[in-house]
């Protein structure tokens, strides 16, 4: 027994020895080969595969269940086995019918098989879905029941006893349901537990809506947080309801609009009381982000044309005193013109949609038509109409000395005053790149010279614009401008050469050199018109969300009468452009060829500056 127990003891030794150098082998074993190649023993390539739907005739929803599979998802990282792959797809399976009878298919059943004939090997969805659930039993409960709350008729909620009982629709109808609410002025409604009975027998499913309207709500006072130096009184000036008025969605967002539009916000947040005040009202709070009052920018176009190039400075400060002053000091400097020019905005001036403006330039040019100095100064009232849509009216005097440059060239002084009214209407979707809508400009202006009382002439100008957006992607854009300008009431002789019409240029007819295209005298001097038509139209052509594409075509021509008398054929202006889209806006490269070229006119002219040409 002893002789026993020493073997079993010496044989215990033995195998601990044994099993003690066991791993260090394998260790070593494993520090002798490359790593590489540890790796590449240690990878197994995986089984490719492709995934079908059987039994889903609709492309929609085969598409729908295609995006939930997380099985297509590894189409690109198979897994290493037949196995594993079923394994996998198994766990969609739950996924599908869930998504399914969220499509009405409450008796679908999916199941799952591995199609290895095919090449690659298929996973293979079977999908029996069965007959659609239908709508039956439609109706709202509100929450108390004698509420003065006016529910809408079911079907303005998109739902029909009868259609596909999905949940879509009926998550879209009670989304709608608390909207009216909240446009019938019940701000603090929300929605209570909505009851849905799904009927396997019948293959129904009826839907129970429930509401708590809450008291009828009225808007009271507007509180701003975060509003910087911007003063209150100013504020409130923007607030679009009085006191007291019914609760609406829509002027708590024209409020918040007009808080942006002052651009001495970052942005306003919108947050609703959840409760009313003592006064029964309900208090609606604005936290801003002030924005800094002052900004200096500068820009750069360039032409072949006389201007050469444009240099443009600007330096603004948006809030002088607190409410909202805007003072604006602008420098534009090319080869043929200086200009400088103030102007300060007071908003909120005896109305809140009412602005005074006080305007004062000074103005050099040097064109082949004629050389001027000029100064003016003038006050007027903008009233804004619509959110797009603005009017003024004003008084302005204008100094000038104009060298006429004809054969019978002579330096006259003017001094003009004069009563400019505009009109601008802007439906446009953007306003430096815009793809649907258009704008409106009508402009007049009567001049009387206050030093010679025989001369008084009217000046207008009618600009339209339009947009239509042809296709989405690629984004295709057909864009058309017309312009019309008259002088009425004096002699083209009479009107100063710096104030006729002209037409030629990168703003006007491309192609043509600027002024170009305007009445001259026997010798070939430009001399100016008193009405001008220009016609243009353009298909922008985006190739990439950076890069886009121009054709464009421009006709017009000044005439010495006062309305375009269509003795002489417009000149017509064409060509290729290119636009690179910019967060402030895209940078144009047009190239205008003449196309009824006259011998006096350049091959083409080249344009490059920012935002559309119109």
């Amino acid at each position: 027994m002893g002789k026993r127990l020493k073997f079993l003891h010496i044989f215990a030794l033995l195998l601990a020895a044994c099993a003690g150098h066991t791993p260090e082998l394998a260790e070593d074993a494993g520090q002798n080969e490359p790593a590489e190649q540890v790796e590449e023993k240690e990878k197994t390539p995986g089984l490719p595969f492709q995934v079908v739907f059987e039994g889903v005739e609709d492309g929609e929803l085969r598409g729908y269940l295609e995006a939930l599979s997380n099985t297509k998802k590894q189409i690109e990282d198979p897994p290493a086995s037949a196995l594993s792959l079923k394994s996998l797809a198994k766990k969609d399976l739950p996924e599908f019918e869930k998504a399914l009878r969220s499509r009405g298919y409450y008796d679908a059943v999916t199941t799952v098989r591995l199609d290895k004939k095919a090449t690659p090997v298929a996973v293979v969805f079977e999908v029996n879905l069965g007959k659609p659930y239908r709508l039956s039993h439609l109706s709202i409960k509100l929450v108390p029941a004698d509420t003065a709350f006016k529910p809408p008729e079911i079907s303005t909620l998109g739902l029909d006893p009868g259609q596909p009982a999905s949940t879509e629709p009926v998550l879209k109808g009670e989304s709608k349901l608390l909207d009216d609410a909240k446009a019938q002025g019940f701000a603090l409604a929300k929605l209570c537990d909505r009851k849905v009975v799904v009927d396997h027998r019948d293959q129904t499913m009826s839907v129970t809506y429930c509401l708590e309207p809450g008291p009828k709500t009225y808007l009271g006072r507007a509180i701003f947080i975060g509003a910087g130096d911007v003063k209150e009184d100013f504020l409130q000036t923007l607030i679009a309801w009085d006191p007291g008025e019914l609760y609406s969605k829509e002027l708590i967002d024209d409020t918040r609009g007009k808080l942006i539009q002052t651009r001495l916000f970052v942005s306003a947040r919108v947050e609703l009381g959840d409760k009313l005040d003592s006064d029964g009202t309900l208090p609606v709070t604005f936290k801003l982000a002030a924005r800094k009052p002052r900004t200096i920018s500068a820009s750069l176009r360039g032409t072949t044309d006389q201007e050469k190039f444009v240099v443009l400075g600007e330096w603004e400060h948006r809030n002088l005193w607190g409410r909202g002053e805007n003072l604006e000091a602008r420098l534009q400097v090319s080869f043929i013109r200086a200009f400088l020019e103030g102007i300060f905005r007071k908003p909120a001036f005896y109305h809140k949609d009412q602005s005074l403006l006080l305007s004062a330039n000074l103005e050099a040019q040097n064109t082949d038509a004629f050389k001027s100095t000029s100064a003016t100064a003038g006050a007027a009232v903008e009233r804004t109409l619509t959110d797009d849509m603005l009017l003024s009216l004003g008084l302005a005097y204008r100094f000038s000395r104009v060298e006429d440059k004809t054969q019978f060239s002579n330096n006259e002084n003017f001094s003009l005053l004069s009563i400019p009214m505009r009109f601008n209407w802007d439906y446009s979707d953007d306003a430096m790149d815009p793809n649907r809508g258009g704008r409106i400009w009508l402009d007049g202006e009567p001049f009387y010279d206050i030093g010679n009382a025989s001369l008084f002439f009217y000046r207008q100008r009618i600009r339209l614009t339009h947009y239509f957006t042809v296709l989405e992607e690629p984004r295709l854009i057909l864009a058309g401008r017309a312009v019309l300008g008259n002088i009425w009431g004096a002699g083209r002789g009479d009107v100063p050469a710096d104030l006729r019409t002209y037409a030629g240029g990168g703003g006007s007819i491309r192609g043509y050199k600027f002024q170009s295209v305007s009445p001259r005298d026997p010798a070939g001097k430009i001399i100016g018109g008193r009405s001008v038509l220009e016609l243009s139209g353009e298909v922008r052509w985006s190739v990439t969300e950076s890069i886009g594409l121009v054709l464009f075509a421009d006709a017009g021509r000044a005439y010495e009468s006062t309305f375009p008398d269509f003795v002489r054929p417009l000149q017509i202006g064409a060509g290729p452009g290119v636009r690179y889209n910019t967060p402030i806006g895209p940078i144009r490269l047009d190239i205008g060829f003449p196309i009824n070229k006259r011998s006096f006119d350049d091959s083409y002219q080249i344009y490059i500056s920012i935002g559309q040409a119109f």
